[in-house]
């Protein structure tokens, strides 16, 4: 899915002169929920930091499988590591926030709603300095060999 959503991605990648790149070490996790639901909030999430990047910038995503959740961890584009995440999420009620040339107006709209997504998907978001993490529920062991034992 993480693919996918990277190569949707990528003729607006090229755009902004950035380039999204999944960490190599990402483990292949199970996400519990609607796949259609969760690649939308991925996408939406990761078009949001794509569109905030600057020329020669590098994304990298990153996917850890921590027990029964999975969590995405996405690097902050520079335009939005400059802002504390109460400034984030409010981002397009203050135009005085947009530097750089990083086109950050619908920002914290777009960012707000993925939270909020996230949470009806049972999982959420946390903003750290450098990096914002989407933790989702993991499918759980038990449950995929349920679900695999019923294709053999």
């Amino acid at each position: 899915m993480l693919d996918g959503v990277v190569r949707d991605l990528a003729p607006l990648a090229a755009l902004r002169g950035a380039q999204v790149v999944i960490d190599p070490s990402a483990a292949h996790c199970d996400i519990a929920g609607d796949d259609l639901a969760v690649e939308r909030l991925v996408g939406r999430l990761l078009a949001t930091l794509v569109s905030a990047c600057s020329a020669d910038e590098m994304l990298m995503v990153a996917v850890l499988c921590c027990g029964d959740t999975v969590a995405l961890r996405f690097d902050r584009p520079r335009a939005m590591a400059v802002h504390d995440t109460n400034i984030l999420l409010s981002i397009d009620n203050d135009r005085g926030h947009e530097r750089d040339g990083a086109p950050l107006l619908g920002t914290g709209f777009a960012l707000r709603l993925a939270q909020n997504f996230a949470v009806e998907l049972g999982g959420h978001m946390a903003f750290e300095a450098e990096h914002i993490i989407l933790t989702l529920p993991a499918v759980a062991a038990e449950r995929m060999e349920r679900v695999l034992d019923r294709f053999r």
